[in-house]
């Protein structure tokens, strides 16, 4: 052996002309050379396609002689804003429009995101008690809300809104709040605008201040001198808040501008729109629902030995909750809120559905006015990444501050004790229900409000109900209950659209093929790379075949003519079978060594992360065709199913590469030793692998990728949503707006809701297997 260190022979190696091998691996040949290669040709490529589709902009913008640049800013938009923040008229500019806009989102979102957290805190709570019925109205709110899209929400919430009673006849309370078809009208402090805003500016700083400093894992501060700290700085910024009152206030005039009724309508105090309330109630209700299930997971991560410690040093229940259990919860789940809050800010541009005058409407109505389109699209896109980048900086400093270090940190991996519904013995019914006697008031209380809810609903929804669409009549009678005839008399252009109706055999058997391969994939002996893309190719060449006919004496029918749930269901499995392919590519590239491949690649899933997807939709619809030539634009459905893809194959290749770090890296030294190619290590020993830990996650995206279809409407696709609200858009059937909206929610529950059981089964499947 060392004779062969030394070059064999005995004697030292003279170094002398390159070897044949040493040419291949400094030469044209070597790895090096071939991956600089590859990362010119694809960065150029990029390149090109960037300047293509300029140019292709550039000569499309000429041919339509199609204005461009920023003058427009300054010109007068001619159009009023339903709703807004500061004073704005069709005289002033789409700069001030656009400001307007901002602020619109800016304030629902904050709004929004409040309550939702509030809520979500208490109803995390509440499922995580050890009271058997909290706990099951913790999880019927959760299952129920989390599994019904936002969009549908907010149609229902709007419809409700809009048929309170008008302002001649608005409920009121006190008459200082009164709610009719209108809106909200509420009491406002007699301030100029500025000092209003200043006003609210001054209280959120001292709300945040008060969090931080008793969040803040600093400087060893006892529990009593954090509420002390944040006490002061609240009532600094109510000081505050006072003396700018008293500075901008006009002396003689009443302190509050009271709402009042003068002729037909409501004036004075401040509106909210019912857009912007039906907003506000759909993204807290939904963004509470999953907050919740992260509050829950922060109080599973607890150590029980701290709640014990707490017990035994004297603590009360409630003393333990506020200074051990929900600082704890809260600092173990920083990050996973963070990119909820982002999430929901993002989620914000749904206001469009309803007309509310929120950044995104705004944008879009200034490109219908001025022809401005990539102007003001670049101007959106680059606003609402600066402002996701903020948002996300700020909460990722604030989770540098208030998170445990060392041997601070002792959260626990494991799981509460289950709660028994039904308990077995004398024991778990104490033990579920009166474990003292606020457990037992709470069980009371809960339980009656559960029976008094079940009660009524059922009552609705199943007793006083009207079935059959022959008895239309009698659903308009003081004491009827659902009118389900609407369903009866209108159930096929819900479930098909406008599908012909002696053709919808082929709809109701291309659905039944791609749940079936659903249903198949489910499947533990199909868990694999082959069977798996056989499985969805076949079931969705069957779709296709049978949607489009053209053979076989079907009768040909395009994608335009089609509709309803089937509508539905071929963008859910387009975008899962383009986009897990390329979630696939895009996270190998993220994390190869080619590094500026692997930098440009991480810039392009970040940018997209950080985008609402209603907006790259608009854009893929809307945009697009001005940047590609008449030959590569293709159907609109097909565009949107794209970007829709890409975005889900950035999600899910942030999911893939979390997945890769969590192996082990001797797996692929392992691979890399036993002289595979790369191509087979991925394919063969990493892939399945990989796909084994992130099952669950991946099934979680699998049900946000459903629900985020019914988004396709607001571009005017006839999907289950559009097709819903078509059945009931006539004279005859305009009353039944809430059961049809409750069909079409249920619709989607059941496929969401399946989902979500499989990915917690999966995810209990893998936890069981690695104990």
């Amino acid at each position: 052996m060392a004779e062969i260190a030394r070059g064999g022979r005995g004697r030292p190696r003279i170094p002398g002309p390159l070897t044949g091998e040493r040419r291949r691996l400094n030469g044209l040949g070597s790895a090096r050379t071939r991956s600089l290669v590859i990362q010119m040709v694809v960065i150029g490529a990029l390149a090109a396609l960037v300047v293509w589709l300029v140019g292709n902009a550039r000569a499309a913008i000429a041919f339509n002689g199609m204005a461009s640049g920023f003058g427009f800013l300054w010109r007068a938009t001619g159009w009023d804003l339903g709703f807004s923040v500061i004073p704005f008229g069709p005289t002033d500019p789409y700069w001030k429009a656009l400001l307007a806009g901002l602020l619109n989102t800016l304030l629902l979102g904050a709004v929004s995101l409040s309550i939702a957290t509030v809520v979500g805190v208490v109803i995390g709570t509440i499922r995580s008690s050890r009271n058997a019925v909290a706990s099951l109205a913790g999880t019927v709110y959760v299952e129920i809300f989390r599994n019904v899209p936002m969009l549908v929400q907010l149609m229902l919430w709007y419809k409700i809104l809009t048929a309170l009673p008008p302002p001649r006849q608005a409920v009121s309370m006190g008459d200082a709040l009164f709610l009719s078809n209108r809106g909200v009208y509420l009491p406002v402090a007699n301030l100029p605008v500025a000092a209003g805003i200043a006003i609210c500016v001054v209280m959120v700083a001292g709300v945040a201040t008060a969090l931080w400093l008793l969040l803040a894992n600093r400087g060893g501060a006892t529990p009593g001198t954090k509420f002390r700290r944040a006490g002061l700085a609240l009532l600094a910024a109510l000081g505050l808040s006072v003396a700018i009152f008293q500075a901008t206030h006009v002396p003689g005039t009443p302190l509050l501008d009271l709402p009042a009724l003068k002729g037909l309508n409501l004036r004075g105090g401040f509106r909210l729109s019912q857009e912007m309330l039906a907003c506000v109630i759909a993204l807290a209700v939904y963004g509470s629902a999953y907050i919740a299930e992260i509050i829950r997971s922060g109080f599973q991560s607890v150590d029980r030995g701290l709640i014990e410690a707490s017990k035994a040093l004297g603590l009360s229940d409630a003393a333990t909750f506020f200074q051990i259990r929900l600082p704890l919860a809260i600092r173990a789940v920083m990050p996973t809120l963070t990119s909820q809050y982002v999430w929901l800010l993002k989620a914000t541009t749904i206001g469009l559905a309803v007309g509310f005058a929120d950044f995104f409407l705004v944008v879009s109505n200034a490109i219908n006015q001025s022809g401005q389109t990539f102007e003001l699209i670049g101007i959106f896109m680059v606003v609402f990444w600066c402002i996701n980048y903020l948002l996300a900086t700020l909460f990722n400093r604030i989770n540098a501050v208030i998170r445990l270090k060392g041997d601070q940190l002792r959260m626990s991996g494991g799981r509460l004790a289950p709660v028994r519904l039904l308990p077995r013995s004398w024991g778990e019914l104490r033990a579920g229900y009166f474990r003292s006697w606020r457990s037992g008031c709470a069980s009371l209380i809960f339980g009656l409000a559960i029976g008094w809810i079940v009660i009524r609903v059922g009552d609705w929804a199943v007793v006083s109900a009207v079935w059959d669409q022959a008895d239309r009549a009698l659903c308009r009678a003081a004491d009827a209950g659902a009118c389900w005839s609407v369903i009866d008399a209108r159930w096929r252009l819900i479930l098909f659209g406008l599908y012909p109706v002696e053709e919808q055999w082929r709809s109701a058997l291309g659905c039944a093929l791609l749940i079936g391969a659903g249903l198949l994939s489910a499947w533990p002996r199909m868990w694999n790379l082959r069977r798996i893309a056989l499985l969805w190719a076949g079931g969705f060449t069957g779709f296709y075949l049978l949607m489009s006919g053209g053979f076989a004496g079907l009768r040909e029918l395009s994608p335009q003519d089609w509709g309803g749930l089937a509508l539905t269901l071929f963008v859910f499995a387009s975008v899962v079978i383009i986009g897990m392919p390329l979630a696939i590519l895009l996270a190998l590239v993220r994390r190869s060594k080619l590094q500026p491949l692997a930098t440009i690649t991480g810039g392009i899933i970040d940018t997209i992360r950080a985008l609402p997807l209603l907006a790259l939709i608009y854009t893929a619809a809307i945009v697009l065709p001005f940047a590609l030539p008449g030959w590569l634009q293709g159907d609109k459905l097909y565009r949107v199913i794209l970007v829709f893809a890409l975005f889900f194959a950035c999600y899910q290749a942030e999911i893939l590469r979390s997945g890769f770090q969590a192996l082990p890296k001797g797996q692929e030294e392992a691979a890399m030793a036993l002289g595979l190619p790369y191509r087979d290590r991925i394919l063969r020993v990493l892939l399945p692998q990989v796909f084994k830990a992130i099952l669950p996650p991946t099934v979680n995206q699998l049900v946000v990728t459903f629900k985020e279809t019914s988004l396709i409407v607001v571009i005017g696709f006839f999907e289950v949503l559009a097709s819903g609200a078509t059945a009931y858009g006539d004279a005859e059937w305009n009353f039944a707006y809430l059961e049809v909206y409750l069909f079409v929610a249920l619709i989607y529950f059941a496929f969401t809701f399946s989902l979500s059981r499989y990915g917690a089964h999966l995810e209990h499947r893998l936890n069981s297997s690695r104990r």
